[in-house]
């Protein structure tokens, strides 16, 4: 993460501006698919838009906040780093430039993903800087290696999910880690068992499933198993996963209908990381729609997390 030298607000003046900026979100989808879709015209529109209000958010904080949300804030922007890489891959530099502009991350990260470098040199870069804080993540490059820009971002995801995993947090992002590595976990296996096409890519440690479970259920390509993991997150047993089209969808729900529980708690904790999750879910539902203009609202509706 960069550095902000900025003291920031007292957390309640923060809370209370949360709490009316959180009014502001979209919540009529259906008008919007009505509509046919969103005015944004890319992918790095629709993300360039929610890292500025990450970055406005880690602005009014105060130190013991920033601190406190790190990691969290980290772990959307892997997202850009992937971005960056695909515009560098298609020779798009202005598009770059434009997501680091509102990027958090540390200036050193953004000096690699803004050389003229090719992708496999940028990613060579990046496993060196990031090994700094852990050697796991020199993976990077032979990730890549093996399964390009695909491989890169599972490897460079299951490695921070793991290393966060080990690291002392307070209770509502310990909660919000847990949840968030179950749900990469059973979308992983799900993708292994309708498609074989996660095999090669291990599962991830600190969630609320144990990882050598989740290998066993893949090598006995076992659907019922799966069944019941995925009803034991979401709460419903009707679920036919193996055979759910839009299985991450709702799971992405189920995850946020147990933040949202979180947020009624006095916890002022609570409510900064559901509404770093709701602008995430809304950056994403808006990239739903813009790729979506050819479908029909049915569909549309079984992509979008509401």
């Amino acid at each position: 993460m960069r550095e902000n030298a900025a003291d920031g607000f007292p957390t309640d003046y923060l809370i209370a501006r949360i709490r009316g900026r959180q009014t502001a979100l979209i919540s009529d989808w259906e008008r919007l698919i009505a509509l046919g879709g969103t005015q944004e015209e890319s992918d790095e529109q629709i993300w360039g838009a929610f890292l500025q209000e990450l970055e406005w958010l880690q602005v009014q904080m105060n130190r013991r906040l920033r601190d406190m949300f790190a990691s969290l804030f980290v772990l959307f922007e892997i997202k850009t780093i992937v971005l960056c890489l695909r515009n560098k891959a298609a020779a798009r530099t202005p598009e770059i430039d434009e997501m680091l502009a509102r990027s958090l991350l540390a200036n050193h990260i953004k000096a690699i993903l803004r050389q003229p470098a090719d992708v496999r040199s940028a990613v060579a870069m990046l496993a060196d800087a990031m090994a700094v804080t852990s050697p796991a993540f020199r993976e990077l490059d032979s990730a890549y290696a093996e399964g390009n820009l695909q491989g890169f971002e599972n490897a460079l995801m299951r490695i921070y999910l793991q290393e966060i995993s080990t690291r002392r947090l307070q209770p509502v992002m310990k909660m919000f880690f847990i949840l968030f590595t179950d749900l990469r976990n059973l979308v992983l296996l799900y993708k292994d068992l309708r498609w074989g096409v996660a095999t090669s890519c291990p599962f991830i440690s600190g969630g609320s499933i144990d990882a050598a479970r989740l290998q066993e259920i893949a090598r006995r390509r076992d659907t019922a198993a799966l069944d019941d993991l995925v009803s034991n997150v979401t709460g419903v047993d009707t679920i036919s996963a193996a055979n759910e089209s839009a299985l991450e969808t709702i799971l992405l729900r189920s995850m946020t209908r147990k933040l949202l529980v979180m947020r009624h708690t006095d916890d002022g904790a609570a409510l900064i990381v559901v509404y770093m999750w709701r602008i995430y879910v809304q950056a994403r539902n808006l990239a739903v729609l813009h790729h979506g203009v050819d479908l029909d609202a049915e569909t549309l509706e079984r992509e979008l997390v509401l």
